[in-house]
Parts: structure tokens; sequence; C-alpha cells
């Protein structure tokens, strides 16, 4: 940031390393400010995605424990954590026609009719569902997407950069039209022009996307309204969000701003995210942390490994373990049953005191979605009730995983009693007269108890379980097969249990095992090939190994394609070598 104006607000910046406490810290000065008398309506905790904000409530509620102030509920103590831009709302809300954000704000994956209209006005190709802004601008997507999708992911860069429309050819997408399409400096006219104007003057509108109202917010200098500013992950500031917070901060409102993050974890350059901001931000105070007491020693030692590949090897180590034991490895899982068992081996050695699966327990992390794609099929078809990181349809919705209950009873694989409830399930998904006799057979000899030898006997009597999941009316063979497939697997019917996604998508998240697929896209691999992209990716997979708190599995071979580069001859070791570590 630039130099402070003398009304400013302090700034107390903390840096710290993967699992060093970061978050913990930030809350420690949260306590001690309100030991001075911040009270609950003077801060804002601001974080950058909605699943950091959700767990940033949960710990301040649990920071609160039971010194919630009269006339406040536990509901206005998690309203404190916000995102950035939700406090960008907050403060911008009522200028320059933005009135009414439930309305009014608009992304494409959540709006795709209005980004659709525009297209069709335009009378440019546009693909829904697909290549949003961030797929273009983060994956370097192999196809080439719609002009449409193109126009939107430059206008997303021009925003974040609060640059001009004739900085449009810097953006990192190929354009194969003329450049003027998309603006002509002569004329004062193109795509990107015609998009701002047709938000705000469109059938329902005005419209505003994320970028437009963070723009609102530092035009009008509006502040929220509060004292002190904690924010987590000030790495991933891009220059508009950086502007904003310094319009904050220099606007004589604020008293103190507290700023946590790692540089090496700064993973969003693709929408121009920088570690420069945290790194070059003037602070009254500075901490570091670089112990970390998430990691062990063979995962700390692969993950300063990916940093130091390439480019001569110099970037900085940066941290160390404060624990013990732990395992890194890279293995050869190559067809989806191999995965699959892998994963459930996993989940067996990783499960929680009581038996249970705990949340998160395995994270299956590759570079694109579309990878991620072919990890999720490997799971539903091994019988491995998942979830997916970062939101997205549910793969495993709760009437499914009660099915699944219901015929793990049957079979013979649950030996504990069986909900009511999840019986019921199964008598409701098979035709009629099917349920009419599983459900008198279950009653005339066991009321209303439902244990497994019960649940069991039934199925025989009525011809079989196996049989009885081809006949249920659960809307598609797909869900048959799945559900097929976990009864014979086993594994617990808890989807929470194995998440899959992006690397991106578990930023801030920690798993027990973590499976780092190497696989590589072509596209990614020509863009390495820049040094400062090559170093942001090499970031990028640091950040995918430190999710893991127990063991690291560097896969090969299993999504295909390329390999990234510094695993191209095994795991990238730092030196000296960590026990538990077999590359």
């Amino acid at each position: 940031m630039s130099r402070k104006a003398s009304d400013s607000a302090d700034v107390v910046k903390i840096v710290g390393a993967p699992g060093c406490g970061k978050t913990t810290t930030l809350l420690d000065e949260l306590a001690r400010e309100r030991r001075q008398g911040l009270g609950v309506s003077d801060f804002y905790y601001l974080t950058f995605t909605t699943s950091a904000r959700e767990e940033a409530a949960d710990r301040l509620l649990a920071e609160y424990r039971g010194d919630i102030p009269r006339g406040l509920d536990a509901d206005d103590v998690r309203d404190r954590a916000k995102t950035l831009h939700s406090a960008a709302v907050t403060a911008a809300v009522g200028s320059k026609g933005f009135t009414d954000p439930s309305e009014q704000i608009i992304a494409q994956d959540s709006d795709p009719e209005v980004y659709e209209r525009f297209c069709h006005q335009e009378g440019i190709t546009y693909t829904a569902d697909d290549d949003t802004a961030d797929d273009i601008l983060r994956d370097g997507v192999d196809t080439s997407p719609s002009l449409g999708n193109k126009i939107f992911a430059i206008s997303e860069y021009l925003t974040a950069h609060r640059a001009e429309y004739d900085q449009a050819k810097h953006a990192p997408v190929e354009l194969a039209p003329s450049w003027k399409l998309v603006y002509n400096p002569n004329t004062g006219d193109g795509l990107l022009p015609r998009w701002e104007r047709f938000k705000r003057n469109a059938d329902g509108g005005p419209y505003f996307e994320h970028g437009d109202y963070v723009d609102i917010a530092i035009d009008g200098r509006h502040t929220p309204p509060v004292t002190r500013l904690f924010i987590d992950e000030f790495q991933d500031l891009t220059p508009q969000e950086y502007t904003l917070v310094r319009t904050w901060r220099d606007s004589g409102a604020l008293e103190r701003i507290y700023v946590a993050g790692d540089p090496r974890q700064s993973i969003y350059g693709f929408r121009e995210g920088s570690p420069y901001f945290l790194e070059n931000t003037p602070a009254d105070r500075v901490e570091t942390l670089d112990a970390s007491y998430r990691c062990p020693p063979p995962v700390v030692a692969v993950a300063r490994g990916i940093l130091r590949a390439g480019n001569g090897g110099d970037e900085p180590a940066g941290f160390s373990s404060n624990r013990e034991g732990g395992s890194a490895e890279r293995v050869e899982l190559e067809t989806p049953e191999a995965l699959a068992a892998s994963v459930r081996s996993a989940l067996s050695s990783h499960r929680s005191d009581d038996g249970s699966d705990g949340d998160g327990t395995v994270f299956c992390l590759a570079r694109t979605n579309r990878h991620a794609g072919y990890i999720a099929h490997a799971m539903g078809d091994g019988g491995i009730p998942y979830s997916y990181l970062g939101g997205g349809s549910d793969p495993w919705p709760s009437s499914l995983r009660l099915l699944l209950e219901g015929y793990q009873a049957a079979a013979g694989v649950r030996d504990s009693g069986v909900p009511a409830h999840a019986v019921d399930a199964v008598i409701t998904a098979l035709p009629g007269e099917l349920a009419g006799t599983f459900k008198t057979a279950l009653s005339e000899r066991y009321g209303d108890m439902f244990e497994p030898e019960g649940v069991r006997a039934a199925f025989e009597e009525i011809g079989g379980w196996k049989p009885t999941i081809g006949r249920l009316r659960i809307g598609s063979d797909r869900k048959r097969d799945r559900l097929r497939a976990a009864v014979n697997s086993g594994v617990e019917p808890d989807p929470s249990a194995v998440k899959v996604g992006t690397i991106h998508a578990a930023k801030g998240l920690e798993a027990p095992a973590v499976y780092l697929f190497d696989g590589y896209s072509r596209g990614l691999l020509d863009r390495y090939q820049t040094g400062e992209i090559a170093q942001e990716e090499r970031r990028v997979y640091y950040v995918g190994a430190t999710r893991a708190s127990e063991t690291l599995r560097v896969v090969n071979g299993y999504v295909g394609g390329k390999v990234f580069p510094p695993f191209e001859g095994g795991l990238p070791i730092d030196e000296p070598p960590a026990r538990g570590v077999k590359s």
C-alpha cells in the first residue's frame, strides 16, 4: 500500500505458512480488542470465499462462547464474518442505482439468462453452464470457448485491474476476431462497452457484477460501519480489492486493520490476485509465523520441494513442521478400481476413534475441473459416497444416503441398528406391490425394531436385496449403479468424508489424507513456460500438498494428459529428505 495518510488506520500484519496459526492469531487479536471494549457491532472479520466465511463464523461464535452481550444472539455474532465483497455490498448499497443486491447482483453460474440475452442481442455465441470467466482465466481451457464467454472473461480481467478498455489485449485470452470487435479506440464502441451499457439498461436491471459494486464503494469512498477490520488470506487481493481496502484504510473511519496471509499461497493470479500487496503493505506491527502445526515433516519436505523446483530452485523454503509423524509418497493409480480401493483404505486408516468418518477425512484434488470430474466418476463407480469441494450439485443427496443405510443392513454390512426412516426410504422407493410385501414382512416379524438381521431376513423373504435395487424408483440407472457399488463396498454413507475438487476449491481447508493428482493439461503446460506463471503454478501445488495433516499421496497416471513438471522425476523433496517420504 502507498504511504498512509495521517488519519489512516493502524495496520497489523500477520504472515505465516500453512497451518502456522494465522487465523488463530487474528482471533487472539480480536480477543485482546474485546478486552479493551470492542463491541460486536464494531468489527468485521473478512474472508474471500463463502465457505471460508462459514468457517470463520463458526470460529467467531466459539470465541464468544457464553459471552454474547445481552440483547444479541448467536446469529448477530456469526454475521460479523463476511466476505470482502459482502462488506463492499454493505458499504455501496443505495448508491448509483444499486439498491436491491438480492435482485441486482448477477454472475455467470447463477444468472446465465442475463448473459445469454446480451449475446443473443449482439449475435455472438455463448455457452451457458460451461467456460465461465474463471474457467477461462484459471484453467487454460484446451477447447475454444465461445466469443461471449471470452468477452465476459476479458471484462472480469479489466475490472480486477480497474483498467480501461484499451488494455483488453493484455488479458490472457486468445481471441480470433479483430480486437476492434471487443473495443475500437477510434469510435469508443465495441462489445465491452456495450456489455456495460446492457447491464445498466436491460429489462429487469440495472444489473451489477461483483466488481461493479466494489467500484461503487471505491469511487464513492463508502466505508463499512465498523472501526476494526480483520482480513484473512490477504495475499489473494486483486488490484481492485487492494484499492478498496486502501480506500477504507485512509478514510478516517477505521482505527485499526489486521491483515493475515502467506505470499506462497497466492494462487489467484488468473483473476489478478497478487502476493505483492501483502508483501508490500506498510504495517505498524508485523508478526511472522513459520512453524506448521498442521503439516508433518514429510508433507513439509514435499511442499518446500515443489516451491524450489525449477528456475534454479531459488524459492526460499519458508516454513518448518512443529510436529512428528506423517507420510508422503508418489503412487501409481491408473484405473478407477485402483483409485477407489486406495481411497477406501485411507478412509479406514483415518477413521476417528468412535468408528465414524470425520468431515473431510480424504481430499482428492486436481488442477482442473475436468480432471476433478474424472476422479468423481471413479468414486461413484467404486461405491464411495463423496461430495464436491466448493459446492455444486449434490451427488449423494439425503434420499440416496438413506437408501444406502437400508440396503447395507440388508447386505449385512452394518452391524448396528438401522434408523427406521432409512428403511422407510427403501419402502417408499420400491414399486407399490413390492413395497407392501416388504413392509408387511418387517412389521409382522419385527414390529418397529429395525435391526440388521430383521431387515436382511425381510429382503431374503421377498427375493433378495440385490434384485430390488434394480426396481427402485429413484430417477436414473446411474443412481442405481452407484447405490449397488456403495452397498458392496461397505463404506459408511457419509459423503462429507470424501471431498473431490480442484486445488483452488480446497484453499484454506485441511484433511488427514490428501490425494494430489499430478495430471496437467496441455494448455496449462504451454503457459507454464512463462516464469511468472510457472511460479504461481508451483504455489498452486504447494497449497494442494499442504492441505494434508497426516498423509499425502501424489497420484501419477490417473487423470492422463501431461504431468505437472516438478513431478516428472518423482517427488520433489526439499533437502534434507524427511523420514516418511517415499519418492
